[in-house]
């Protein structure tokens, strides 16, 4: 049984990319990883394994994403 793990993704493309290789360890270690970031990242992970939700506006939205994973 794999561990559930939820990942809060930056907040810029660039970063979001370079993340890539650790959410792969994470994968790879045995996690099942649910991101949580902003709105466009769903589309830049389209072809990722991981499930993305859009963590919205502020703290609360963010924390209500994570608390839904």
């Amino acid at each position: 049984m794999s561990t559930r793990l939820a990942v809060r993704l930056p907040n810029w493309v660039g970063d979001v990319v370079m993340a890539l290789p650790a959410l792969r360890a994470l994968s790879d270690a045995g996690f099942t990883c649910h991101c949580v970031g902003r709105r466009w990242a769903s589309e830049l992970l389209a072809g990722c394994p991981w499930s993305v939700s859009d963590a919205g506006r502020g703290v609360r939205s963010g924390a209500h994403a994570l608390r839904a994973t």
